[in-house]
């Protein structure tokens, strides 16, 4: 299964929002209570994130605000 281009997109956008916070990403999805392997098997497009994509950016969210303060 591949991934769409919309999915992809969003998973490296994530990427990139925690690579600016300065945070690891297997933290993130701790946070979000996914297990890293889920989000690795997203990205190899094993499985469909989208279900699951609100957990995450609802983390990112609350670092991002709590960097902002």
């Amino acid at each position: 299964m591949r991934l769409p281009p919309f999915s992809h997109q969003i998973l490296t956008d994530f990427e990139e929002r925690a690579r600016n916070l300065g945070l690891n990403f297997s933290k993130i999805c701790r946070q979000a209570d996914i297990a890293y392997s889920t989000y690795a098997r997203w990205r190899k497009g094993q499985t469909d994130p989208l279900r699951s994509i609100s957990k995450i950016d609802a983390v990112l969210r609350h670092h991002e605000e709590q960097n902002n303060r």
